[in-house]
């Protein structure tokens, strides 16, 4: 599946690996950190250090991470109903594909010491990200239906559109004047901070995204853009016009309907789940 521009790069590096499906809030390094009950979902508790954790890491206010963490244990509580398994090596498999983000693996284990993550909850917390994909595989993706007649149509919408693929580099902020101190004194050694995120399509783009993308130039540095709250500066490195070729506009139209059908069926899955599991709220 393609990437999108608009993807959070806040959180430790670490910890967003753990976002990808499933993530459980830690109370490490934090001020406010309360071993307090918040939910009860089915027989799993959401501690208020863990709202609080992913609210710091991802970023979020306290309903949208508390939305998170009702949802993450429900699919992992629906996964243990199922008894959906996981093997050692499927552990092993997932870390060895983490590690291989680091220069080697004494830099790995200086990221957990960093994040103060033991080294068995971490693998824990892979143990159960791993089950968690294994349970939306078998009840949503393994039950996604797209038909050929689907794909000619979207292959149509996407040809009649405009087609621009823009090469970009970026780089997000948590405050405002930091993004336009950045702005103000950018040369070639700010932008080797910048994130390389390479050719995207504008239909893979968001609108508040794409509108001032497709106004600056190439080689230029767009102003501040605000997402959430947040901040995010792109630089356009280079911009291609050329329609794309069947093959290309296939790929799209899948990718694209993919991408629909697995949001609608995903959260209908969810709200099942949700309507014959218990939710308990604590006064």
């Amino acid at each position: 599946m393609r990437r999108y521009l608009y993807f959070h790069r806040g959180a430790s590096f670490l910890k967003v690996i753990l976002s990808g499906v499933i993530l459980f809030g830690l109370c490490s390094g934090m001020i406010y950190c309360e071993d307090v009950s918040v939910v009860m979902v089915g027989d799993k508790v959401v501690l208020e250090n863990d709202i609080r954790a992913k609210m710091r890491d991802e970023n979020k206010d306290y309903q949208e991470a508390l939305r998170d963490i009702v949802s993450e244990k429900l699919l992992l509580l629906q996964a243990e109903r199922e008894g959906i398994e996981v093997t050692k090596e499927e552990v092993d498999s997932e870390i060895n594909r983490i590690m291989k983000r680091f220069p080697d693996e004494k830099a790995f284990f200086s990221q957990l010491e960093k994040e103060k993550i033991p080294y068995q909850l971490f693998r824990k917390q892979i143990e159960e990200k791993v089950k968690v994909k294994k349970l939306i595989r078998k009840n949503v993706v393994d039950k996604l239906v797209i038909t050929t007649s689907e794909i000619l149509k979207k292959m149509k919408e996407i040809e009649e559109k405009s087609s621009n693929a823009y090469k970009v580099k970026m780089k997000w902020f948590n405050d405002e004047a930091s993004s336009k101190d950045f702005a103000s004194s950018f040369n070639d050694t700010k932008e080797e901070e910048m994130t390389d995120v390479g050719w995207m399509n504008s239909e893979e783009i968001l609108p508040q995204v794409l509108e001032p993308l497709e106004k600056i130039g190439k080689g230029k540095l767009s102003a501040p853009i605000k997402i959430n709250n947040r901040y995010l500066i792109l630089l356009l490195k280079d911009i291609n016009k050329r329609k794309p070729d069947a093959y290309t506009l296939y790929n799209r139209a899948k990718n694209a309907l993919y991408n629909i059908k697995f949001s609608e069926k995903f959260n209908a899955y969810l709200r099942e789940l949700q309507s014959r599991t218990p939710v308990f709220y604590s006064n």
